[in-house]
């Protein structure tokens, strides 16, 4: 850097270091040609750890994954919709063939597009409460008509931070909501 960069030009890198304890870890810097005529060129380095921020990337992809495969896995119907817009953000096989389209087709839905505008309303509504209300809320709904028509106990749950790393706002309110339910036709 001392031969490469022109006087006050910076230079950012990313480097492991070993503290004198022999703890290694991961920083994030900054170089820049500082001096004077007098002193001659000097570099100045700005550091700053983020070994302690990689390992909680690390652990909120891990996080992540297990979420993505237990939503993936499991025989309930389940979406993770955006606390903002409502939007689907993910969604399992069970909750496609619940609203008869692939997943791929139902991401970025919004409620009245998974269920019809008449309950999708009401949805949205109880999604609204769900996010303002801090702790699970339960509904139960009737999708369907005639034969095809089927009972559905919904739990809603907000999610104070996001599952792919961002933090929650900053007043705190919930990134995302997840909506589980599971079929209670034949218990009804």
């Amino acid at each position: 850097y001392l031969d490469e960069l022109t006087e006050g030009e910076t230079e950012a890198f990313e480097c492991r270091l070993k503290a004198l304890d022999g703890r290694e870890f991961w920083v994030v810097g900054n170089a820049v040609v500082t001096g004077s005529r007098h002193s001659g060129r000097q570099l100045t380095y700005a550091l700053l750890d983020i070994d302690r921020r990689r390992q909680a990337e690390a652990q909120t992809q891990q996080a992540q994954a297990s979420l993505s495969r237990i939503i993936e896995a499991a025989p309930l119907a389940i979406t993770l919709h955006d606390a903002k817009t409502l939007a689907v953000a993910q969604i399992n096989h069970a909750a496609a063939t619940l609203a008869g389209r692939s997943e791929q087709d139902l991401l970025g839905a919004s409620p009245e597009e998974l269920f019809g505008r008449e309950q999708g309303e009401i949805i949205r509504r109880d999604m609204q409460e769900a996010l303002a209300a801090g702790a699970v809320t339960q509904r139960e709904y009737r999708l369907g008509e005639g034969e095809n028509m089927r009972v559905w106990d919904a739990r809603f749950m907000h999610l104070a931070g996001t599952t792919d790393g961002s933090e929650a706002n900053a007043d705190g309110s919930p990134e995302q909501l997840l909506l589980v339910a599971s079929d209670v036709t034949e218990h009804r």
